[in-house]
């Protein structure tokens, strides 16, 4: 089954790149496709094709449809995809794409014809987790945007630039659980325009899912402006396997 999905995507990939002459966007072997990764790393990357949880996305064990995480604790979004499971793996390029490296979002965003259910298509906007104004300044560019702006243009979907916006710095997310990641984000992330998404369905973007904590208090900021569904999409998602 993995190596049948593989040969689709080589496939596919050859097919949308026509440029020549490329060195592979993950490991820089020369390339000749134009495929931006090489048949070596699309093998080794750590594509969501498994058995995945039908609310969140993420790779569960063989038999369960729905984690143990949302059974507990349901996301305020519908529904959740990812291209990646979040390894080591991957690591690197979102790391890459996060500092600097904002062409690689055309790497990514080919996979999301294979993952995007056709549900998450039929909506109306598309929004990003906004950055602080500082955060974004010194980075020098939001990845959550670029992304959003990505599948926007290739999708014919709007993105609602700047409606979702973060008013104050907050401590990095990584070293929190999902408890103290919502207290972190607290009265941090506001709707500009409280009545834009009224009676709207909206696509959530973002890099990494991981406790779901920043995209639920999204979510909950879009509820409460209407918003009548909530999609989520990201490029990778931390898998729970190792909880069963």
């Amino acid at each position: 089954m993995k190596d049948n999905f593989i040969s689709k995507i080589k496939d596919y990939y050859q097919k949308i790149f026509s440029k020549k002459n490329y060195t592979c966007d993950n490991c820089a072997r020369e390339i000749f496709q134009g495929e931006g990764l090489c048949s070596y790393c699309l093998q080794k990357l750590p594509f969501n094709d498994g058995q995945c949880c039908q609310i969140c996305g993420r790779a569960v064990a063989e038999g369960i449809e729905v984690c143990k995480q949302c059974l507990q604790d349901r996301p305020i979004y519908i529904l959740a995809k990812s291209n990646f499971i979040y390894d080591v793996q991957i690591q690197k390029l979102l790391y890459r794409f996060k500092n600097g490296d904002r062409y690689l979002v055309n790497t990514f965003i080919p996979f999301a014809d294979f993952f995007l259910a056709s549900g998450i298509f039929d909506v109306d906007y598309i929004v990003y987790v906004p950055m602080f104004y500082r955060d974004e300044r010194k980075r020098g560019y939001n990845q959550a945007a670029v992304l959003a702006t990505a599948l926007g243009k290739r999708y014919a979907i709007p993105v609602a630039h700047d409606k979702i916006i973060k008013i104050k710095h907050t401590v990095m997310q990584k070293t929190l659980n999902k408890v103290n990641r919502m207290q972190n984000l607290k009265e941090s992330i506001v709707l500009i325009d409280k009545n834009f998404f009224r009676g709207k369905k909206v696509l959530l973007v973002d890099d990494i899912l991981t406790t779901g904590a920043t995209s639920d208090t999204i979510g909950k900021c879009l509820k409460e402006g209407g918003c009548i569904a909530v999609y989520l999409y990201t490029i990778a998602s931390v898998s729970l396997q190792r909880n069963g």
